[in-house]
């Protein structure tokens, strides 16, 4: 009987779970139709969040983690640059990685349309929140994504367009001082 449940149900995507979540996860993950792999059982460096990265990338997985991971700076930048570079596909849970496995189960599961549309089209990062919040981050903004955050030597610093295009506005405009301050200034010229 048991293996009749299993074979009525559906199959999903392909997860390669990060050490940062519970492994008592994986059971409820398999149980709705997950292909599950959890990284310690992978041969994958469980330190290196690239590693990871390239790892599920290889093989075909979404990569599930903690948002809490990308908290030191050096590892968000990791994965972006991994993910910016040779793409991939991470899906971040939000919240303490304490949390309870089926509030984590929750959140992956309201928001699969949405990223499972996003990731049909893009690679990048998704991370799940709560019923009403979503953020999706396209591999080609990864990069914008971390330079506010840490200036790194190995990420170009490049401004956002709308920054660039202000700096373009600011020099082809000739400065101007305003009535009342030219007023304001000449009373402190002494005359010649």
């Amino acid at each position: 009987m048991r293996k009749h449940i299993q074979n009525s149900l559906p199959k999903l995507e392909h997860l390669l779970i990060d050490v940062d979540m519970k492994p008592t996860l994986i059971p409820y993950l398999k149980a709705v139709g997950f292909d599950v792999i959890w990284a310690k059982d992978a041969n994958v460096n469980v330190r290196s969040d690239r590693a990871l990265v390239a790892y599920a990338r290889h093989y075909h997985r979404i990569l599930l983690c903690h948002d809490k991971h990308v908290k030191p700076y050096e590892h968000k930048i990791q994965v972006c640059q991994e993910i910016y570079k040779k793409g991939g596909q991470v899906i971040q849970v939000a919240g303490n990685p304490s949390q309870e496995p089926l509030t984590s189960l929750g959140k992956i599961l309201v928001h699969r349309k949405m990223w499972k549309e996003f990731f049909l089209e893009h690679d990048g990062i998704i991370t799940v929140s709560d019923a009403s919040h979503i953020k999706s981050i396209e591999r080609k903004d990864l990069l914008h994504s971390v330079q506010g955050a840490l200036v790194h030597s190995s990420i170009p610093v490049v401004a956002p367009k709308s920054l660039r295009k202000l700096k373009a506005v600011r020099k082809s405009k000739p400065q101007s001082v305003p009535i009342e301050q030219a007023g304001f200034n000449g009373l402190f010229t002494s005359p010649t």
